[in-house]
């Protein structure tokens, strides 16, 4: 992704003092951006703590994700002074940056906290990167490289990428949510042009006889409460694109928070393997195909993909085969 750099016209600060209850938090902030955040204190709500992060939430880490998350959420389409506040919560990014993060990639620091602290932290760093980006508060340099990722590029680790099959349990759906809940303004404009091409292939004439409802991926995530039954989320036509698209959007952060191209992550894996029914193994590689197709479009321009519907038409095929096969 990207690094903040600080950029204050006077360089002068003042000391802004968050309290909850018997703990303080202390940043300094600059003096033009002090009147938007002391409002923004003076609003912000008591924190509720939780058994799993109890101890956290008494933290600094804690009030400061309290008031990371408070802030982003006073920014709306209407709101009039979203450069500032904006400014404001890219200090509280600084803030956590020098004194967490430093040099390190932010997944590798976030685990000594509970879930759902790491959760929190993951979406507020990178929605508010995203704003920042949007408002011309950042300059671009290259990612950081994940440890993991580090490790196999000095040969000390082997990586090798897994290819699912069908579903076999109703929850993998998950996945796909939870990057669409922590990473949303990574995620969400390639996971809704997926959506809307599967939908629309999905609601097209030669397909309807294989669905018997429709896939809609976006709006599920949007309203879960749309969702459909676990029967159909099983099936073999569902699963397996959905499926596939929860692996490519995994596959797209990556590359994504890398700042790299597609093919550039390839070099850190040895090989690929697939599990679950090896007889699915080939529509699948044909829809990575057509995703991977996808992600480039959205890297190098807006074209032309002349495979789209034939991978498609592909996939049914082999699922109508090896389902009157088997």
């Amino acid at each position: 992704m990207t690094v903040p750099y600080a950029m204050d016209p006077d360089h002068s600060t003042r000391l802004l003092v968050i309290k909850q209850g018997s703990m303080d938090l202390s940043l300094q902030i600059p003096t033009h951006l002090f009147p938007i955040a002391d409002e923004i204190k003076d609003l912000l709500p008591a924190m509720e703590s939780s058994p799993d992060s109890e101890d956290a939430l008494k933290s600094d880490i804690g009030i400061l994700s309290h008031l990371w998350t408070f802030a982003l959420s006073t920014i709306s389409a209407t709101t009039v002074n979203e450069y500032e506040i904006v400014s404001f919560t890219r200090e509280i990014l600084l803030h956590f940056h020098n004194r967490y993060v430093k040099s390190m990639d932010i997944h590798a620091i976030i685990h000594q906290f509970p879930t759902s602290l790491q959760e929190t932290l993951l979406r507020n760093y990178y929605v508010t990167l995203t704003l920042m980006q949007k408002h011309h508060l950042i300059m671009p340099t290259s990612g950081s490289i994940p440890p993991l990722f580090a490790a196999a590029a000095r040969k000390d680790a082997t990586l090798l990428a897994a290819f699912g099959g069908q579903g076999n349990v109703e929850d993998y759906f998950s996945d796909l949510e939870n990057a669409f809940s922590v990473y949303p303004t990574i995620v969400r404009p390639f996971v809704a042009q997926l959506s809307a091409f599967l939908f629309r292939y999905a609601s097209s004439p030669e397909a309807k006889s294989v669905f018997s409802g429709e896939i809609d991926v976006l709006k599920w995530l949007d309203n879960p409460e749309t969702k459909p039954s676990k029967n159909y989320f099983l099936s073999a036509p569902v699963s397996l694109p959905v499926i596939g698209i929860s692996q490519l959007v995994w596959y797209y952060l990556i590359v994504k928070i890398m700042d790299v191209e597609p093919d550039q992550v390839r070099q850190y894996f040895t090989g690929t393997f697939s599990f679950f029914y090896s007889y699915f193994l080939f529509p699948f590689l044909f829809f990575s195909i057509f995703v991977f197709l996808v992600i480039s479009s959205l890297f190098w321009g807006k074209k032309e993909i002349i495979m789209k519907r034939f991978i498609f038409i592909k996939i049914i095929k082999y699922l109508i085969y090896f389902h009157d096969q088997y």
